[in-house]
């Protein structure tokens, strides 16, 4: 991958472009970027931050892959134009856990694959992206991941003492891969190349939850704005609902190709003891929170500064809708809007912009 020349002579000389290669690691492919050229020191910083900074390795490397990684659209169009490889059904190369988690290397919680579109979302490039889900490459911008460890910096940092993910993912997509990594210019450039601002994912705990610290990150129905709110990300959240529609009537049926921002701030999710092992009993599970909007999310959070800019783009009618919260000990329910919340949470100055904005 020094220049079209020398990829248009391997392709000539036959030689397999769908081989796989052995990733030397992070530190010694820094050094061959920069021996061999074949990236700025600028790439070299970015993808030692994405890669190196995760206690994960990857795996099932090919040229596909590192096309990707160098950023070179170029080398992707060349291979597929050549007839060489399908970009649209090649392999996906893996992110493997560099602890020893004991299991199976075929387990699905054992790595995350990582497709053309998820891997240019994790380690960088604007215009890698763009050029991948170019539809003649027939990439979907919205597959799914149906299960996949989270390997996500917010959830499995670097620590020793952290052998496995404590949690995993159903459904993850490029999107919410974009959010967890706080990548928002990847996260604009999916939803405005037909990425769903309403899709939803689980969070669930590998192991049936022991601590109230994992059931706290356990959820079903997670919007990217949700993300947003447990994360504390306002940028992100800010970026989204910008690119969601305005919050008009329908004139024709199906006219709006985005979700509008009512629809994202009024969307709702549930936290409780959702495990991996639950997802086939998901109306027996106990739950602690339903009805879940973005705002309750961040409230209940103490993310105080984001749940003040959702309340600026809710209506009266998104504010009055109400969370329900159920009590472990007895199983009594409570019902709490947003102004209540920011009441219980002491939060003088959000409750009275609440207040204003719902007419109240």
């Amino acid at each position: 991958l020094t220049g079209e020349s020398a990829l248009q002579a391997l392709v000539s000389r036959r030689t397999d472009p769908d081989r796989i290669l052995k990733w030397p690691g992070m530190a010694n492919f820094s050094e061959l970027l920069q021996r061999h050229r074949l990236g700025s020191p600028e790439l070299a910083n970015q993808l030692a931050k994405a890669l190196g900074d995760q206690p994960t390795v990857l795996k099932n490397v090919r040229p596909v892959h590192l096309a990707v990684l160098l950023q070179q659209p170029w080398a992707l169009h060349l291979l597929h134009d050549a007839g060489h490889i399908d970009l649209a059904t090649a392999p996906p190369c893996q992110e493997h856990c560099l602890a020893d988690a004991g299991l199976p290397e075929d387990s699905p919680l054992a790595y995350q694959a990582l497709d053309l579109v998820t891997l240019a979302v994790r380690t960088g490039g604007l215009k890698v992206l763009e050029a991948i889900l170019d539809k003649r490459l027939g990439l979907n911008v919205n597959h799914e991941a149906e299960l996949v460890p989270d390997f996500s910096p917010p959830f499995f940092p670097r620590r020793e003492t952290q052998l496995a993910p404590t949690w995993a993912w159903r459904r993850l997509s490029a999107l919410e891969l974009a959010l967890l990594h706080r990548r928002v210019d990847a996260a604009v450039l999916l939803v405005r190349l037909g990425a769903n601002l309403i899709h939803t994912v689980d969070h669930v705990a590998v192991e049936p939850p022991t601590h109230y610290s994992v059931t706290d990150m356990c959820f079903r129905g997670l919007t990217p704005l949700h993300l947003c709110a447990l994360l504390d990300l306002p940028a992100a959240a800010a970026a989204l609902l910008n690119e969601g529609c305005q919050d008009k009537g329908h004139v024709v049926p199906d006219e709006f190709l985005r979700a509008q921002r009512q629809q994202m701030l009024s969307a709702m999710c549930i936290q409780g003891w959702a495990t991996v092992e639950g997802d086939s009993q998901k109306e027996e599970e106990h739950w602690l929170w339903r009805d879940l909007q973005p705002l309750h999310l961040a409230i209940l959070h103490k993310h105080y500064d984001l749940a003040a800019l959702l309340v600026d783009l809710s209506s009266p009618e998104t504010l009055a809708k109400l969370c329900i919260c159920k009590g472990v000990a007895d199983d009594s329910q409570r019902s709490f809007s947003a102004l209540l919340l920011a009441f219980e949470h002491d939060q003088k100055e959000l409750h009275r912009k609440i207040a204003k904005r719902a007419k109240i």
